[in-house]
């Protein structure tokens, strides 16, 4: 018996001397680690299907998925290779940075695909890339997977709730949101959210970041943009500083839920390639 579903190829490695073990988000099943026997002496039997970023339609075993083991690739169609990856460093290296996040904060459901796939189609077609999207993407697969942080009150005593008034944020290209009244000057990692002035002074100092208006209402508006990409006008007011600390931020967001020092070699390929990219790493300019 078999099992047909689509999915997009996060990374793979060899196992023997001519097969990959190969992870896969997919459209119904989740993420999977599923087997290509004999990838690596036929590329025929494959194709592109099985490369990192690839949207593939694939057949597998059904037993891998009832015995928890891994899965055998019968057949790999592709979809949508993302061709410009292979022909732009700066596109391929944000693409794996995308699968960078996704790996690290999978979600169960078909929503993350989606939006993982939304992402990769629109780095492929040249409709994004900037900096900005790359903080919204990275927001809304936090989101997905349950790590978003509160931004619309203080955390540690509950002042500032947007329900309960304060200023419109101006037009900014994102969704228009509400700014707390309350004074919010840094982002607890530690306890989840905004902390206004009174509280952040009796938090962990080595969990906090601190916040300007600008940046909170900048995180405000992409977070609230949802499932749509942003407009790259989004976080436009930000000074240079301001922006590289939104990177900073976002980074340590990425990071603290699976144990806060974890490497991420697309983005810091990236913020390497400084010289010759522009906008290499989200938050610098």
């Amino acid at each position: 018996m078999m099992v047909e579903l689509e999915g997009i190829v996060c990374g793979s490695r060899p196992v023997g001397e001519t097969s990959l073990l190969v992870t896969i988000l997919t459209d119904s099943r989740g993420k999977r680690v599923v087997r290509a026997r004999g990838a690596l002496k036929d590329f025929r039997r494959t194709g592109a299907a099985l490369d990192t970023t690839a949207r593939s339609q694939l057949i597998l075993s059904a037993r891998g998925f009832a015995d928890d083991g891994i899965p055998v690739v019968y057949q790999a169609d592709l979809i949508d290779a993302h061709v410009t990856f292979r022909r732009n460093l700066e596109r391929l290296l944000r693409a794996l940075f995308l699968l960078e996040i996704v790996r690290l904060h999978y979600a169960e459901g078909g929503e993350l695909y989606n939006h993982l796939a939304t992402g990769l189609a629109a780095l492929d077609r040249g409709k994004a890339g900037d900096r900005v999207f790359l903080w919204w993407f990275a927001l809304r697969t936090l989101a997905l997977s349950g790590h978003l942080p509160v931004l619309d009150r203080c955390v540690a005593c509950g002042a500032g709730d947007s329900a309960g008034g304060g200023q419109r944020a101006p037009d900014r290209g994102a969704t228009s949101v509400a700014i707390p009244a309350v004074d919010l000057v840094a982002l607890s990692l530690s306890a989840g959210g905004t902390v206004c002035r009174s509280c952040a002074g009796r938090s962990d100092p080595a969990a906090l970041e601190p916040l300007s208006r600008s940046i909170l209402s900048t995180l405000l508006a992409l977070a609230g943009a949802s499932g749509r990409i942003v407009d790259p006008r989004a976080g436009r007011e930000l000074s240079p500083r301001e922006a590289m600390q939104v990177g900073v931020i976002l980074r340590r967001l990425i990071t603290w839920p699976v144990g806060g020092d974890v490497p991420l070699p697309a983005l810091d390929t990236l913020q390497a390639c400084g010289g010759a990219l522009s906008h290499p790493y989200p938050g610098s300019e």
